[in-house]
């Protein structure tokens, strides 16, 4: 709070000047509680009144205060609402010597029940103001006919031009009872504020439509400014746009070399994979032939083998190296069958990989797109 006072210690200095004895003040933004505990320090002010904007009850020590009460405004309706053990009850307020507003009020649009404030009491206006809602400020307070007496940095202070025209009226009815040249130069002084104050509302509306030229060509180049970076963008999104559509047409184009180069070998593996196959059918088919020649011949060995022993001995030679090439024949014909569940196992293997399946379900897709476009050209 301390840091926040000091750095608005003039503006507050200058509100202190302007206000009357027992003044009564209200705070219509409750972010602005701040400045109560200063205006409570002077001796010439009687109540405060802080608004709430939010639901803040008892999350502040300034409720503590005996001068600063919390009020939750109903502008809809003129109705203000005060806590009191726990339950909100309607109060009606003292009219405001001075009034805060801050610069969250006119972005936020809360100005339609401070109006009825500023017709009936005619208090004075302590205005936060940005250079950029200056203007549109200064036309609301005209419409209310205030005036701008002094500014620092972005506060200002503005008075009601007939308050100012009464209290010329009483200093112009005090002055009556002295001597006719202390008259005419009173006079003659009150004209001379007036032309003065006249050129400084000219000199004031002079720089104001200055500052809304300014603003306007601002607001005009930034236009132009969107405009181009619109047009950019628009470029920027079609170039992307385009480099995407090539990509995608070249990752489809790969694709589908991918996918038949992988057809390809898939055939190659199924022709290897009969082949084996029919080799292995004609091994079997050699086999069960020796197995029935063996018995045929052994039959005939035990029928013969009284009458042609030397026979039978070199039938018996033969048929060990008929057992010698059978054992071969065995070893190869297993060597074919490792060699043929290996091609199989590789060939499931490579069939349910992931890039085997993303160029399946892509082929899958193209034929229903190719399918679909000649449904709809049917």
């Amino acid at each position: 709070m301390h840091k926040k006072i000091g750095d608005q210690q003039n503006i507050l200095e200058m509100c202190h000047m302007y206000l009357p004895q027992k003044a009564v003040i209200y705070l219509l933004d409750s972010r602005a509680q701040d400045y109560a505990a200063y205006f409570l320090n002077e001796e010439n002010v009687k109540q405060v009144y802080v608004f709430e904007t939010k639901n803040m009850h008892n999350k502040k020590i300034y409720h503590q205060l005996k001068k600063v009460t919390y009020i939750k405004p109903i502008w809809e309706k003129n109705r203000f609402m005060q806590l009191k053990n726990g339950k909100e009850v309607e109060i009606l307020l003292e009219d405001p010597d001075m009034v805060h507003i801050s610069e969250h009020m006119f972005a936020a649009g809360m100005l339609a029940g401070v109006s009825a404030i500023l017709k009936t009491a005619r208090p004075i206006v302590w205005i936060e103001q940005s250079l950029a809602r200056e203007t549109r400020i200064t036309n609301w307070m005209y419409e209310h006919q205030y005036v701008l007496q002094q500014k620092v940095d972005h506060h200002a202070i503005y008075v009601c031009q007939e308050k100012q025209k009464n209290e010329l009226s009483e200093m112009i009815g005090q002055n009556q009872k002295q001597d006719l040249e202390e008259k005419k130069r009173l006079e003659q002084n009150i004209l001379e504020l007036v032309e003065i104050s006249k050129k400084q509302m000219e000199q004031a509306h002079a720089v104001l439509n200055e500052k809304f030229i300014q603003q306007e060509k601002a607001l005009t180049k930034a236009i132009e400014q969107q405009a181009l970076l619109k047009k950019a963008h628009q470029k920027e999104c079609d170039r992307l746009k385009r480099t995407f559509d090539e990509k995608i047409t070249a990752l489809g184009a790969q694709h589908a070399q991918a996918l038949a180069e992988q057809n390809k070998r898939a055939q190659q593996l199924q022709s290897e994979l009969h082949q084996s196959k029919d080799m292995v059918q004609l091994i079997s088919d050699a086999l069960n032939a020796e197995k029935a020649v063996n018995y045929d011949l052994n039959k005939r060995l035990f029928d013969l083998l009284d009458e042609e022993l030397p026979i039978l001995q070199d039938l018996d030679r033969c048929s060990h190296e008929q057992d010698k090439e059978i054992k071969k024949l065995q070893t190869e014909n297993k060597k074919l069958a490792r060699k043929l569940a290996v091609m199989t196992e590789k060939y499931h293997r490579l069939n349910k990989t992931k890039v085997i399946k993303l160029m399946r379900r892509y082929w899958y897709f193209k034929n229903r797109r190719r399918l679909r476009k000649k449904r709809e050209e049917n």
